[in-house]
């Protein structure tokens, strides 16, 4: 198809798709700035354009369409997976600052008796299996979350969770027994 016909089917068909992208975009609860949707439409249109075929038997109107579709999603997929990064970002940031507050906070006697909470985990964990053993280490000395610990396991979440209980319960055995011992 020669650049004038290309030329032709999108001038013939922006409102068409400008109708459609808008329509799309209300039908899905989504907001797009009016000069972002014109641009998009217009790259659709332009792409949809430049691999027609009319010999394959389709409309344009209905090629468009289809192509307008993909383009919108990818549009919408592509700001919502920046929004979700930039969201993250800024949590993890807040959480940052948090922790260097209650770092600043800690009074020389909470340093110590956490200190002192972890030595006790460390000698008891002794007594577990080695699977019980480093999925403590990871939870109560490096403050790993359960999810992270599993994917460094390779394993579910939820079998990480079910192995910190029982290590958790068989710590807290051992340590009623030492109690009554002492």
């Amino acid at each position: 198809m020669s650049e004038s016909n290309e030329r032709y089917l999108v001038l013939e068909h922006w409102e068409y798709g400008r109708r459609i992208a808008a329509q799309k975009l209300r039908a899905w609860g989504m907001y797009m700035p009016e000069d972002e949707l014109r641009s998009l439409v217009g790259l659709a249109l332009c792409e949809a354009a430049s691999r027609y075929d009319p010999a394959r038997g389709a409309k344009f109107q209905t090629f468009a369409y289809y192509h307008l579709l993909g383009t919108l999603t990818d549009a919408i997929e592509k700001s919502a997976r920046q929004q979700a990064l930039a969201k993250n970002e800024n949590l993890a940031s807040k959480a940052a600052e948090e922790i260097v507050i209650l770092q600043q906070e800690q009074s020389p006697e909470t340093i110590y008796v956490q200190t002192e909470a972890l030595e006790k985990i460390g000698q008891l964990s002794s007594t577990l299996e080695p699977i019980e053993r480093k999925v403590i280490q990871k939870y109560f000395m490096e403050d790993a979350p359960v999810r992270r610990i599993a994917q460094e396991l390779n394993c579910c979440h939820s079998h990480v969770s079910r192995v910190k209980n029982r290590a958790v319960k068989t710590m807290r055995r051992a340590f009623c027994r030492r109690q009554q011992n002492a």
